[in-house]
């Protein structure tokens, strides 16, 4: 399954423009687990709009139109000591490129990003940004 933990999923298309859905909702088959931050983020892949929730586990290659993306797996993590702080944590094999405020970083398998509106992510073969919502 795309989304860890989920039962039986009918993923439709997500597409730009798409309002994101409040948590508890399910958006194109994505069930959005409770939010844990007062801002939130969503990433912004090929024209496909994913509401960045906490527990959200994604494997890009298995979303419609993404097959290229496949081995590019994430999840968005709270920071340990203050909740209001997500990442993207790198479940796949190879490393990605992260690029905000001008400094570029390497984020490693296993290896977690804050989300921060503006962040420009290169996964290898697609690229991603985080916008605020």
């Amino acid at each position: 399954s795309i989304i860890a933990g989920a039962s039986s999923l009918a993923l439709g298309s997500i597409v730009a423009g798409d309002p994101a859905p409040a948590s508890g909702q399910v958006a194109h088959g994505i069930p959005m687990p409770p939010a844990t931050q007062a801002e939130s983020f969503q990433l912004l892949v090929e024209g496909r709009i994913i509401p960045l929730r906490s527990g959200l586990q994604i494997d890009l290659g298995k979303l419609p139109g993404l097959r290229h993306a496949n081995g590019i797996v994430f999840a968005v993590t709270v920071h340990p000591k203050d909740a209001k702080v997500q990442g993207l944590q790198n479940l796949g094999s190879q490393a990605w490129t992260t690029v905000h405020d001008g400094k570029t970083r390497q984020i490693d398998p296993q290896r977690n990003i804050r989300i921060s509106h503006g962040t420009l992510i290169s996964f290898g073969p697609v690229q991603g940004s985080i916008h605020r919502i």
